[in-house]
């Protein structure tokens, strides 16, 4: 059970970090900021920390990303329709990550 419970939370994290870089709205990308933290945050309590995610939440999401929100609210940042360049940039950024994919799969194979 604490197998599946700690997939579930690492798949939301992953899910909501994703949606964090490529949400258009800031708003919307600060709350899913909130629900990284908050999924961090259950990882860690699954592996028995109790300190590290209580400070996890209480630091990083009733303070950081909640200064985050009122910030993106305050600047009334105007929303902008994808442009061209994601599509320009879109080979190099996939350089990098197929690059930091394969120095990870490296160190995965060297450590085990």
């Amino acid at each position: 059970m604490s197998g599946f419970l700690l997939l579930s939370f690492a798949s939301i994290t992953l899910i909501a970090s994703l949606l964090v870089v490529t949400a258009i709205n800031p708003v919307h990308s600060v709350l899913f900021l909130v629900v990284v933290f908050l999924g961090t945050a259950g990882m860690l309590f699954l592996l028995e920390l109790e300190f590290i995610p209580l400070t996890f939440i209480i630091v990083y999401v009733g303070a950081i990303a909640i200064l985050f929100l009122f910030v993106v609210m305050m600047l009334d940042i105007k929303i902008a329709s994808k442009s061209t360049d994601f599509f320009k940039y879109l080979p190099i950024g996939c350089l990098v990550g197929g690059g930091f994919l394969k120095l990870i799969r490296q160190i995965i194979i060297l450590i085990f």
